[in-house]
């Protein structure tokens, strides 16, 4: 493929700066695969790196660089060392793969992985599969007839919230309170619902807390309607004792420090949402020791969960239309960029 060939991509340049641009289509080596993206969804993610100030980002987010992390599409160019594939498979492709070497890796925490390969850059025509995702089973082919491309490109965030809800323990007849309602939070309803919990939902947009319920919640909270957050969340609870599980899944300091004080003595706290990097928040001692809280942080995800998710999204077990909210064309970045500036809708699915 020559490299004077162009694509079409949103290129971002700092807070506030994404714009259409022309760029040269990928050139692969003979361990890696070019597809040709077909859909690529927008996440909260994506909004924290667009609207956060100064150069405060991830260390493997480097303007410029093109925009987005969720993506599936065809394969369209296949390196000579890779099997397994075919040209025009459908796939859906993660933003990041493990090394599979390190400490972290060979103990199953790939989300730690000290050699970690990320690969952003999904809001375009065509994307460059590293051979690390490849390799790890991160790159996953899906049957069309089960699942769309924006469908299956639902799989990397959902496939980080499945990894979170595992690891907080939910009991049947647990109460989970999860402060966000939005993509991420939503996700988590879908999955608390099917492990026979009571569902609170806090979040300040009303009709995300419509969504909330119709997924499955049992209670919803407008914090905007609430002198006491804290305390109108353990009035929903056995004995106004507060929740055996306290999910935090929006990313602000302040609502860490409000999740905590949901929780009822002896209770898990999951900080899932991700502040930034510079972020600090302050804790009562009385609440870990006294209270006995477990405090935990779910970063990221795992080639189980990647597997896992795309597995949910074929079976139907995740209500999609619900997490797809409208189908946009790249050249509409502008309306793109609205939705995602001012929460509009869920998730809007970009087709080159």
């Amino acid at each position: 493929m020559s490299a004077k060939r162009t694509m079409r991509a949103a290129m971002f340049h700092g807070p506030k700066n994404v714009v259409l641009e022309d760029t040269e289509i990928p050139l692969i080596n003979d361990d890696e695969i070019l597809v040709k993206v077909k859909a690529a969804t927008t996440c909260g993610t994506d909004r924290k790196l667009y609207l956060r100030p100064g150069k405060k980002y991830p260390s493997y987010f480097k303007p410029p660089t093109i925009f987005g992390h969720e993506i599936a599409g065809e394969i369209y160019e296949i390196g000579k060392n890779v099997s397994g594939y075919e040209v025009g498979q459908p796939v859906f492709v993660h933003d990041s793969g493990p090394c599979l070497k390190c400490f972290y890796c060979k103990i199953g925490r790939h989300s730690l992985c000290e050699n970690i390969t990320w690969n952003w850059g999904t809001w375009t025509e065509y994307l460059r599969v590293p051979k690390e995702i490849i390799q790890c089973g991160n790159m996953v082919p899906f049957d069309t007839k089960k699942l769309s491309f924006a469908e299956a490109a639902l799989t990397e965030p959902l496939s980080c919230v499945l990894m979170g809800v595992e690891r907080s323990n939910i009991g049947l007849g647990d109460t989970v309170v999860i402060n966000g309602a939005g993509p991420i939070g939503l996700f988590w309803t879908n999955l608390v619902r099917n492990k026979g919990a009571k569902i609170i939902q806090v979040d300040i947009k009303q009709d995300r807390l419509d969504l909330a319920k119709k997924l499955g919640a049992d209670i919803v909270l407008n914090a905007k309607d609430e002198q006491d957050i804290i305390q109108a969340v353990k009035d929903h609870t056995d004995e106004g004792r507060g929740a055996d599980i306290a999910v935090e899944a929006i990313g602000y300091p302040e609502t860490w420090e409000t999740t905590i004080k949901m929780a009822r003595k002896g209770g898990l706290v999951n900080l899932f949402g991700g502040p930034p990097p510079t972020s600090s928040i302050s804790i009562n001692t009385s609440l870990l020791h006294y209270n006995e809280l477990t405090i935990i942080g779910v970063f990221h995800t795992t080639p189980r969960y990647v597997q896992a998710a795309i597995n949910l999204l074929a079976n139907r077990k995740i209500n999609t239309d619900i997490f797809i909210t409208e189908h946009l064309k790249l050249d509409e970045l502008d309306k793109i960029l609205d939705n995602l500036v001012n929460q509009k809708g869920i998730k809007t699915a970009i087709i080159p």
